[in-house]
């Protein structure tokens, strides 16, 4: 089926980009680079 494995594809592509983004942007807590509500992790520590 190849409908379903082009989702499942898809799935994990994206999967893998949020997980990317997140994981610089844990090292980039400081600096608004990649993503913007930085100063709410700022409030939680």
């Amino acid at each position: 089926m190849p409908n379903a494995s082009r989702f499942f594809f898809i799935v994990i592509i994206v999967l893998f980009i949020i997980g990317f983004i997140s994981y610089v942007s844990y090292f980039k807590v400081g600096t608004d680079a990649l993503v913007c509500p930085t100063q709410e992790y700022e409030l939680t520590e």
